[in-house]
């Protein structure tokens, strides 16, 4: 997604926040340009042709994968975290000093003449300016020369990232030349370089190759430039005067809102109905996340049944009640609403191939399929019946030559480390109920890791589903047993991280009789009533004591 804007370095700086919908429906956001450090604005228009390569339908995919809120946009991204002091910029806006809180604030009285460097953090947590006066002109000299010597560079961790992704990926893809992170960027100012419509300068400005002093300006206002819309449709497979309609659930009748209200709140728990707004999504722009989600939910399951975004889908449909007919009537209602009227040229339509002529097929096989699965179902039912009046069954030999000729299962690949607080979160928050889930090893798995994390909550905690904040409790909690069971942890030079890692090393302490205390002083904590956890009373004391204390 990042050839539609510039460098791939630049997502790792947008944040929630930063994405907006207008009042004519141009969906854009604003980011921070890494090299030059300067604040900009970007359409971002949905792809015409290929649903793999829209960006909407990617930011969609991103937010409903999110385990735990985060204030990045995208958080399986490294966080980039500027490691020096650099100077203040003048031309920060006043309104994102004004937001951050007072005690984060540590401002001294200096000379009006002093420069003052900041320090921001730019990780997932809450922003925080530090303001440090120097103790000296030689002294700020000396530092200012040092940062002009040695630069940093916090991009490098974001590129090493693509191009590991794109590493994985392109040999399977057939890609004969070897891609980088800076391949897409060059493809995408070359392509919008082939319309006659476009300016040079126009595509320099996206790309931020040449900030020119009227991008300065774009910081100002809601809506990004009219030539930065026509570069954004070329980039998106339209032509520059071409006119893509955003589409949104509202769109649909009343009822089906009301139903995909509760779908999308489900869908984006983890991005909506927190306290601190810079880890919530605008209400307007998850709507038309959602009608992306469904618009190409046939063709992505016909991609990957198993992919996690389509295992999430189906999840929230069973707990809101949607039926799959449903979800693909409002596929098809929300293409044709997508669909711009076929403008009249002179092509060889022998070799035309309509997206929505592919999108219908694809809402056909996914009912093949769904037939297909009944059928099976019924043929299985009609087998138990006929055993069960008495008819032979299969030999051992038979069930052994059938299973030799299967063919062998494709190997699983490793799944991304998933912080304590991720899990710890998931489990109080998801829905439907990680303690309900189907998947038994991912049940097992969430209930014994949030069973350690109990142990390690010296005073308690109190948790009440039915309070408007209780997302921000559970994170807050969550990240407080998360940082104490790390410095546990490395008391006793253990360097895990992740939740899989942790856990298996909390199960060798506990056969070993180190938890033993804990466990006893968190037996009382539930006693006294000092811990109400709103979880199931089965998976709060599941940890027993192996040693004598």
């Amino acid at each position: 997604m990042w050839h539609c804007f510039g460098r791939s370095s630049d997502l790792g700086y947008i944040r929630k926040q930063h994405v907006s919908v207008s009042a004519d429906g141009t969906f854009y956001l604003r980011l921070l340009r890494v090299k030059t450090s300067e604040e900009q604005g970007l359409t971002l228009v949905p792809d015409k042709d290929d649903f793999l390569t829209c960006p909407l339908h990617a930011l969609a995919i991103a937010l409903a994968t999110q385990d735990a809120p985060c204030a990045a946009l995208l958080d399986q991204l490294p966080e980039l975290v500027s490691e020096g002091a650099m100077p203040l910029d003048m031309g920060a806006p006043l309104h994102d000093l004004l937001s951050v809180e007072l005690a984060s604030l540590q401002v001294s009285v200096v000379p009006a003449a002093a420069s003052l460097p900041v320090s921001l953090d730019v990780s997932c947590s809450p922003a925080t300016a530090v303001f440090t006066p120097p103790t000296s002109t030689e002294t700020q000299t000396t530092t200012v020369s040092t940062q002009k010597k040695t630069p940093k560079r916090g991009e490098d961790s974001v590129q090493a990232y693509v191009n590991r992704m794109l590493k994985r990926v392109a040999e399977p893809a057939g890609a004969a030349a070897d891609l980088t992170s800076h391949s897409f960027r060059r493809g995408g100012a070359q392509h919008a370089n082939g319309d006659d419509r476009l300016a040079a300068q126009w595509i320099f400005d996206r790309g931020a190759w040449d900030m020119t002093k009227t991008n300065k300006a774009f910081a100002y206002i809601t809506n990004t430039a009219r030539e930065d819309r026509k570069v954004a449709r070329v980039l998106s497979g339209w032509s520059a005067d071409d006119n893509p309609a955003i589409i949104d659930i509202v769109k649909l009748d009343h009822t089906t809102q009301e139903q995909l209200g509760r779908f999308q709140t489900l869908l984006f728990s983890s991005c909506s109905g927190l306290k601190d707004q810079r880890l919530n999504v605008s209400n307007k722009v998850l709507s038309v996340l959602t009608a992306y989600l469904i618009r190409y939910y046939p063709r992505l399951k016909k991609l990957s049944p198993t992919a996690p975004i389509v295992m999430r889908v189906d999840e929230c449909m069973v707990a809101v009640g949607i039926q799959t007919a449903d979800m693909l009537a409002w596929s098809v209602a929300l293409n044709d609403d997508a669909s711009q009227p076929v403008q009249e040229s002179e092509q060889d339509t022998s070799k035309y191939t309509s997206p929505r002529i592919d999108h219908l097929l694809d809402v056909i096989d996914e009912l093949i399929a769904s037939n297909k699965a009944m059928a099976a179902r019924m043929t299985i039912v009609e087998a138990a019946l006929l055993q069960s009046k008495g008819l032979p069954e299969t030999t051992e030999e038979e069930q052994s030559h059938e299973a030799s000729n299967q063919e062998p299962k494709p190997k699983r690949r490793k799944k991304q480390a998933t912080n304590l607080s991720s899990m710890w979160f998931e489990w109080y928050t998801r829905l439907p109920r990680v303690w309900d889930s189907a998947d038994r090893q991912k049940k097992s798995e969430s209930r014994h890791v949030v069973a350690f994390m109990k142990l390690f909550l010296d005073q308690g905690f109190i948790l009440d589903a039915k309070t408007v904040d209780f997302k921000d409790h559970v994170l807050e909690i969550g990240r407080l047993a998360e940082r104490n069971v790390l410095e546990y942890l490395r008391g006793n030079g253990i360097n895990a991280k992740g939740a899989g890692s942790v856990l298996r090393e909390m199960r060798k302490l506990l056969r070993s009789g180190d938890l033993d205390e804990r466990i006893i002083a968190y037996r009382f904590l539930l006693a006294t009533e000092r811990i109400q956890d709103p979880a199931p009373v089965d998976t709060q004391d599941i940890l027993s004591v192996t040693g004598h204390v």
